[in-house]
């Protein structure tokens, strides 16, 4: 399993997960992952509407805490909707991009590492494209 972001700004921090996937391991890596990125694209968190799918472990007391005491915003969607969330589609290219390689990774390391190379070669106009993609009336005021 993996997490990762995107931003308005590029590719965020991709992260490698192990152990157990619950809430405290998922605002370990938003402590991690999401503020390392937020820090390598120099912005505030006050600035960022953060999207992500209603997984149980999304809506949990221990993100929800985590997200107010960083001051993020989520941004709020029906749990029955169509899935819009920009990042599926950068799951999808990288399902794309790893099997269409010469050499197709055989262990949970060199996969890894087969996702670390195309999760840093995907494209700014790419992300831009798809930041353009999401529905205007999604956004808040």
């Amino acid at each position: 399993m993996v997490w990762g972001c995107i931003t308005s700004h590029g590719t965020g921090c991709l992260h490698r997960i192990t152990g157990n996937r619950n809430a405290a391991r998922l605002a370990q890596i938003y402590e991690e992952s999401l503020l390392g990125t937020f820090d390598d694209h120099w912005m505030s968190t006050s600035d960022v509407i953060f999207q992500e799918d209603n997984d149980s472990k999304h809506k949990s007391r221990v993100a929800q805490r985590w997200r107010a005491e960083n001051d993020i915003t989520r941004l709020e969607w029906p749990s029955i909707s169509p899935d819009l969330n920009p990042i599926e589609n950068v799951w999808d290219e990288l399902d794309c991009r790893v099997h269409l390689r010469c050499v197709q990774p055989c262990t949970c390391d060199q996969l890894w590492a087969a996702l670390e190379e195309e999760w840093n070669s995907l494209d700014m106009d790419y992300i831009h494209a798809l930041y353009r993609s999401m529905p205007v009336a999604l956004l808040p005021a």
